[in-house]
Order: structure tokens, then C-alpha cells, then sequence
């Protein structure tokens, strides 16, 4: 049998969120293709839907199998925690505890000779499933539109991703290959090697989102904020009139082909006073001016601000 195709598109999507009870389901869509890219079209399949504990080949907590039927597209649709259980209960799962991972498996005859799909990692989701258990749904510093919209969701690596309107996107930690709107917030794979930091994402709608070689998982919510990301290396920002500035993280991207640039002269100035040390959680006045003096004037160098305007 050919090896078999899935390419991931909006998927693993909550049910239903209200405050008195979290939906114990996941939808989960997927287009299924044949290894010569053409799409497996009405077609009867079968699905293995694994979640697992602490990492990629960690403990499986929860197991079922679906048998859907793709659609003239090759679309399918199923609905994680209302197949055929074979491990765990899903209810049981606890989200808050350790790192969850999606591990997928296909047999495209609708047998059982599933073939590894991929794991892909939850970050920070499904918010509502840990809300319940955890007794809270209420906004944070870093999350100001709050959880209770929240809609999990996949990116396909290699891809470009734009996010609706009326929504913000979330990133618990882009700590690989991520571009917003042409600003390069973390690095890839250089001929030396990069040199980045983790950091809390978000992200304003109709916002374009590359992500350059993982798969990753973030979370839609009902936009309230608009988010901003900008590469402050060479340049300033200047908050506009009427607003202030939540800085949420500083993402620095470094990557080198030949000699690893000197950034121990790079300072931040705040309306033409240096200092050194996290813009992490700052709030910006309107008018203030923020920027950088003494760094290197390289294209591989990139401190990327993070974070959401406001009314004053």
C-alpha cells in the first residue's frame, strides 16, 4: 500500500465552549491524499486518534478509532472523544498537567493497517477542557481577549496561514521558524546554526503567518486588542495618539553564515534614554518613543517586539 498523505488544514476546532461545562470532544478536520498528491475523493477510511502524555512518544492517555468517508474534496471530519474508544476516557484527561501530544494514523482502505501520520504538539490548548477542570477562564496579562472563545488550531508547516477577521492568534512559546506579516520573530536552520529565544506570540487579525518548518498549534479568540510585532534592531516605534502599549515578549532571532555578530554594545533607548535589560510586561504612554542604539547593522540580527495596543 502507498504511503498515504494527510495534510492538516484549520482543524482540532472546540465544539461548543460555554462557562458551566467544556464540550469533552475536539473536531478535527484533515484533507487525505494518495502519495502522488491527488486526493482520496469519497472515499471510506479509517482513523487512529492517539493523545499522549509529556512528549511525541510519551504514554497514550486516550485512544479511539473513527471510520469516516472523505467528501469530493478529500475532506473528512471527525469529532476526538466520540470514536470507538480503545484507551483511556477522554473526560479523564488532564490538560493542565504536563504537555499533551496528537498522534495520527491512517489506513485508507478502512482497515486496521494504520500508517503514522505525524504528532503534533498541544500548546496551551484546548483552554477549555483545562478551564473546567482547573475552575477558571478569565483573561491574563498575556492572553487580554481572554480564554472563553478560544478555538484551537493547526498550522501546517511550510505554510501561509492568515488569520480571520474579528480574531487574535496565539502561540504559547514560537520558539521555530515563525514570520508574521514579513517580521521574523524566531529562526530556522542556518548553515552555522541560530541563535533564539522562546517567547509568548500574539497575533492581530488578517495578520499573515508563515510557519517555516514545523506544524504548530495556537488558539483563536474573539479579537478585543489589536496586536503588534515589529523588528526594533534598526528602528524605533512610536506609540500612536490615544493609545498605550502592552509589551508581552521580545523574541531575538540571530542567525549567521559566516561570523557570529557582537551584540554586547546593542542597547534600548525609551524616548532617547538608554538602558539595558527584558521589555517582558512594559507598558508604553502614548508618544513614547522606544528604540535601539549601538547595534550591529546586520540582516541576520532581529529584536522582535511583541504585544497589543489600547486605548489610553
Amino acid at each position: 500500500m502507498k504511503k498515504t498523505i494527510v495534510l492538516l488544514t484549520t482543524i482540532i476546532v472546540l465544539v461548543v465552549f460555554t462557562k458551566a461545562q467544556a464540550p469533552q470532544g475536539l473536531n478535527y478536520q484533515a484533507v487525505a491524499y494518495n502519495a502522488g498528491g491527488t486526493p482520496l475523493v469519497n472515499q471510506a477510511i479509517s482513523v487512529r486518534l492517539s493523545i499522549l502524555d509529556g512528549s511525541a512518544t510519551g504514554t497514550t492517555v486516550y485512544q479511539e478509532t473513527q471510520n469516516p468517508t472523505t467528501d469530493n474534496t478529500g475532506l473528512f471530519s471527525i469529532v476526538i472523544g466520540n470514536g470507538v474508544v480503545v484507551a483511556g476516557t477522554f473526560a479523564a484527561i488532564n490538560w493542565g498537567n504536563g504537555s499533551k501530544w496528537l498522534k495520527t494514523e491512517i489506513d485508507i482502505t478502512g482497515g486496521t493497517s494504520y500508517l503514522v501520520m505525524g504528532t503534533s504538539q498541544f500548546l496551551s490548548v484546548p483552554y477549555a477542557l483545562y478551564a473546567e477542570k482547573s475552575g477558571s477562564s478569565t483573561s491574563s496579562f498575556q492572553v487580554p481577549d481572554g480564554f472563553e472563545t478560544s478555538t484551537p488550531i493547526v498550522i501546517l508547516g511550510l505554510s501561509n496561514y492568515t488569520v480571520p477577521a474579528g480574531k487574535n492568534l496565539y502561540f504559547s512559546s514560537a520558539e521555530t521558524g515563525i514570520t508574521i506579516d514579513g517580521v521574523r520573530l524566531v529562526a530556522g536552520i542556518s548553515a552555522i546554526g541560530p541563535s533564539f529565544s522562546k517567547c509568548f506570540v500574539g497575533i492581530s487579525a488578517n495578520s499573515v503567518v508563515n510557519v517555516e518548518d514545523t506544524t504548530r498549534i495556537g488558539f483563536l479568540v474573539d479579537k478585543k486588542f489589536e496586536w503588534k510585532t515589529f523588528n526594533l534592531a534598526n528602528s524605533s516605534f512610536t506609540v500612536p495618539v490615544g493609545k498605550k502599549f502592552v509589551i508581552v515578549s521580545q523574541c531575538y532571532y540571530i542567525a549567521y553564515m559566516t561570523n557570529p555578530p557582537t551584540t554586547a554594545s546593542c542597547r534600548f533607548t525609551l524616548n532617547g534614554v538608554p538602558f539595558r535589560g527584558s521589555l517582558d510586561n512594559i507598558v508604553l504612554n502614548e508618544g513614547d518613543v522606544l528604540s535601539t542604539i549601538g547595534c550591529p547593522v546586520l540582516p541576520e540580527l532581529n529584536i522582535n517586539i511583541n504585544g497589543y495596543l489600547k486605548d489610553k
